[in-house]
């Protein structure tokens, strides 16, 4: 409590009659920084499957948004952001395991697409220094205040199942869905330099490259469209097929939440009593949205 009174006795002492209130407006372009693991490659070559990772950071992505400021003098600030970002698609699977859909390795035969499109509502507070020249600099901290992750998956796979009274029989299942995520509140960094520019009496343009550090931890998830097939492999006629199951069919099992710690209890994916139709626990995930960018914009500076 010492130091934050400290400070703010400091800038009040050096705040003088220069004093000025801003607000303006922004556009940007951001790439991935520092890409971390993102997904999974998986192909079958010559009978041997091959892992590869993807990487990737879902900071990547077009921005815009609104600024306010206040100068307490002629050099140093504070600064308020708030913003759409719109991120780009990021892969998250890529499986192919078979030959032209036919099974091989022990009877199986994978195709999965999964890719995901980044939506946040986000806000930088930062502590702006300005020089003569017109280059600043600002750093501070950077958090979203909503926004969502939309998973779109399309997975075939053949598979042997043991069907009673027929025996082992090899089935084609089809699964297309749409799930959203939601994160928990996160707290990053946000650090940038540019130049302003006077062109009109209060009026400045500005330029500026940003880097935002952020990683969000998932909280929950819900499928907002689901579809599953199951049927015979080779148009086989079989009593009770084809099974299809939809987003009604989940019930409560459209929502996953994720948590630290899953008991034996729980309703988890590979639990001999998994449930489909009720809510299921998975393990907390993190996604990357680390990002370097360019910023453009302008601002009116009121004095008073």
């Amino acid at each position: 409590m010492k130091k934050i009174l400290f400070i703010g006795l400091l800038i009040f002492l050096t705040s003088d009659l220069n004093a000025q209130f801003y607000l303006g407006g922004s556009v940007g372009y951001s790439m991935a920084a520092t890409p971390r693991v993102n997904g999974k490659e998986i192909q079958s070559i010559d009978g041997v499957i091959e892992t590869t990772n993807l990487y990737g950071s879902y900071g990547e992505g077009f921005s815009g948004g609104l600024k306010f400021g206040y100068f307490f003098n002629k050099h140093f600030g504070l600064e308020l952001n708030v913003g759409y970002f719109e991120g780009f698609e990021q892969k998250k699977a890529d499986v192919i395991i078979g030959i032209d859909g036919l099974p091989v390795n022990e009877n199986i035969a994978i195709t999965t697409d999964a890719f995901a499109f980044p939506q946040l509502i986000r806000s930088t507070l930062s502590l702006v220094y300005e020089t003569r020249i017109g280059v600043y600099g600002r750093f501070g901290f950077y958090f979203p205040l909503g926004g969502k992750t939309t998973i779109e998956v399309d997975d075939n796979r053949v598979i042997l199942s043991d069907i009673p009274v027929i025996g082992k029989t090899p089935l084609i299942i089809e699964t297309s869905y749409i799930q959203e995520l939601k994160g928990d509140f996160s707290l990053g960094f946000s650090g940038a330099i540019g130049y302003f520019y006077f062109f009109e009496k209060g009026w400045r343009l500005f330029t500026e490259i940003e880097y935002l550090g952020l990683a969000v931890n998932s909280k929950d998830a819900q499928y907002t469209s689901y579809t599953q097939t199951i049927t015979p492999f080779g148009n086989v006629n079989i009593p009770g097929f084809p099974i299809k199951t939809t987003l009604n069919d989940l019930g409560e099992g459209k929502n996953t939440i994720y948590v630290d710690t899953i008991n034996s209890t729980d309703n988890y994916p590979g639990s001999p009593n998994f449930d489909q139709t009720k809510e299921v626990v998975e393990f907390k995930q993190s996604a990357p949205f680390d990002s370097i960018g360019i910023n453009i914009g302008a601002v009116y500076l009121f004095d008073f």
